[in-house]
């Protein structure tokens, strides 16, 4: 299993950038920026690689809408919970995860390789 597709944040400040860089994940997992929109700052985590294409994918808390800044690479995570499972959040981006094939498996390799079912108490009496 490979921790490139578990979101995960980097405990980093901000770094202000002019406009937003989605290929300096590495260099910049962190970006501060200045929405033209509203004239707030916003800050804009590299939250993980996708689990279907492995594009670098980021977090704008609040708002991943993919029309906006983020694009296709705005996070939309598979949640264990969701499905009735445990185990960490997995990384998927806007694009995938709005595609059926590429929706589909990536829950499949989340269900394979990064989440169990709970285990469930014996309730029954002898």
């Amino acid at each position: 299993m490979t921790t490139r597709h578990i979101v995960q944040y980097a405990d980093v400040e901000p770094v202000r950038v002019e406009s937003f860089k989605p290929r300096a994940f590495m260099a910049i997992p962190v970006q501060l920026w200045r929405n033209g929109w509203t004239g707030e700052d916003q800050v804009i985590r590299f939250a993980g690689r996708c689990v279907t294409c492995d594009r670098p994918t980021w977090d704008r808390h609040g708002d991943n809408d993919p029309r906006g800044v983020l694009g296709d690479s705005a996070l939309s995570a598979l949640v264990a919970t969701e499905y009735e499972m445990t185990g960490p959040d997995v990384v998927q981006c806007a694009l995938c995860a709005n595609e059926e094939p590429s929706y589909k498996h990536g829950l499949s390799v989340a269900r394979r390789d990064y989440w169990t079912y709970p285990e469930t108490a014996d309730t029954e009496e002898n």
